[in-house]
C-alpha cells in the first residue's frame, strides 16, 4: 500500500461566531473533499485489484465536539462517517478501510485553545486509535 497523507493545517482555532466565514468554508472543503477524493480515486484502483486498504485520518474531536475547533471537529466527523460507510461497502471487494482517530497531540492549535496532551495522558490506546 502506498502511503498518501492529507494534512490540513489550514484550520484556525477560535470562537465559531468570531471566525471568518470564508476561512471556515475553506477549511471544511479542504478537510472533507480531500478525503473524498482520495477514497474515491484509490478505492476504485484497489477494488479493481480486489485487495488493499485505505487509512483515513480523523481526530478524537470528531467523537465529541471541542469548543474553539467546532468546524474542524465537524469536518473530521465527516471523515469518520465516510470511513465507516466505506468499510462496509468495500469489504466485499477485498478492500479494507480504517479510520485512525488521533488523540491529543501538542500542537500550536491545542495551545491556542488552552488544551495540552498531558492533560489526557491517561487515555487508553483504544481511545487513541479506532479501527472501524
Amino acid at each position: 500500500m502506498s502511503p498518501c497523507r492529507v494534512e490540513c493545517r489550514h484550520g484556525k482555532p477560535g470562537e465559531f461566531l468570531k471566525l471568518d466565514r470564508q476561512l471556515l468554508e475553506e477549511t471544511l472543503r479542504l478537510n472533507t473533499m480531500s478525503h473524498l477524493g482520495i477514497a474515491h480515486y484509490f478505492g476504485r484502483k484497489l477494488a479493481v485489484r480486489r485487495r488493499g486498504g485505505l487509512i483515513l485520518v480523523g481526530a478524537m474531536g470528531a467523537e465529541n465536539g471541542i469548543p474553539c475547533i467546532a468546524n474542524d471537529g465537524g469536518a473530521k466527523a465527516y471523515v469518520h462517517s465516510l470511513g465507516e460507510a466505506l468499510h462496509y461497502e468495500f469489504k466485499p471487494l477485498g478492500v479494507y478501510v480504517t479510520v485512525l482517530a488521533t488523540g491529543f497531540t501538542n500542537t500550536p492549535v491545542l495551545e491556542k485553545v488552552r488544551l495540552r496532551s498531558e492533560d489526557h495522558a491517561d487515555e487508553t490506546d483504544e481511545r487513541r486509535a479506532v479501527r472501524i
